[in-house]
């Protein structure tokens, strides 16, 4: 989705363009430029920038209560890459947490995110 609330990563750029209804002044144009970095990383499903017990249980209750996740906290939260957020990709959060040799970023669906670091 591009949109102004979830632009996609890249450059883009705008122009501001500030008019008056005074015949004297002409338009002001200001130039614009927006850098979007995609900062998701894979377990991070709160978002706060590591990987802990808080993401695991972030699926759980997803599942639990179907409490909806952002397309962001999605993607971060499908360790698997099955297109699915299960109890599986909680349990693989879990056991990464207990021997981050566990492979949780693993597959091109991936590339673009950050490689999860612990809490």
């Amino acid at each position: 989705m591009d949109s102004a609330t979830n632009p996609k990563p890249g450059v883009h750029n705008a122009k501001i363009i500030i008019s008056s209804n005074d015949p004297d002044e002409g338009e002001i144009v200001v130039p614009v430029t927006l850098r979007v970095t995609n900062n998701l990383m894979e377990g991070d499903v709160n978002c706060d920038g590591c990987v802990s017990l808080k993401d695991s249980t972030a699926i759980k209750l997803n599942l639990v209560s179907g409490t909806d996740l952002n397309e962001s906290q999605f993607k971060c939260a499908d360790v698997d890459d099955d297109s699915e957020v299960s109890l599986k990709d909680s349990t693989l959060i879990r056991k990464w947490l207990v021997d981050t040799r566990t492979r949780l970023w693993q597959s091109p669906e991936d590339d673009d995110m950050r490689q999860p670091v612990e809490c």
